[in-house]
């Protein structure tokens, strides 16, 4: 049943339209608005993002609301195609966090070997977390935590580290979102 009822997101720009980093960030934006999904858009757009950083074989994202039992977070990203060494946990939510919500995912991580998270918070009305605070716990427990208030930060330095001009990834990131959004 629940096959029948999927969702599934029509590529608007195969045949190559352009489209600028700031273009592609108010999409973002408008259709996590508009178009939450219980947190599954909030979820797919990160991991089409790290696609675009990384490469899709080194991306793992797994079904919205699975519970963290082998890896932390819902997208994690790899350093080899192994999938042996776990370099980055990713937590998305598309609703408010607070500092002991980040605290629970900082001690998964942590129990489950990774040493670097980010928290992606990509609710209007998430509030500021205390980075310092945040800090001086994951200093203490061996682990760095890296915020992204909203999907502008996430998005340029993903474009920023890749390897291949922002022009091509920019594009490479419309197909690698609507890629993820169909399989999530």
């Amino acid at each position: 049943v629940r096959k029948n009822y999927q969702a599934n997101y029509v590529d608007e720009y195969e045949y190559g339209v352009a489209m600028q980093p700031s273009a592609l960030l108010k999409v973002i934006q408008v259709f996590v608005a508009n178009n939450s999904e219980g947190g599954k858009s909030a979820q797919a757009i990160t991991a089409g993002i790290l696609d675009v950083y990384s490469s899709p074989d080194l991306v793992m994202t797994g079904r919205i609301n699975d519970p963290s039992k082998n890896r932390p977070g819902d997208v994690c990203l790899f350093s080899d195609g192994s999938m042996s060494y776990l370099e980055k946990a990713f937590e998305v939510k598309d609703k408010p966090m607070s500092l002991s919500d980040i605290y629970i995912f900082g001690r998964d991580c942590v129990s489950k070997g990774a040493k670097e998270a980010a928290v992606v918070m990509s609710h209007e009305g998430q509030e500021k977390v205390d980075i310092a605070t945040l800090n001086a716990w994951a200093e203490k427990r061996g682990i760095t935590i890296t915020l992204f208030l909203g999907w502008e930060e996430l998005l340029k330095q993903s474009l920023f580290w890749s390897r291949s001009p922002t022009s091509e990834l920019v594009n490479q990131a419309v197909k690698r979102i609507r890629a993820r959004l169909n399989a999530i």
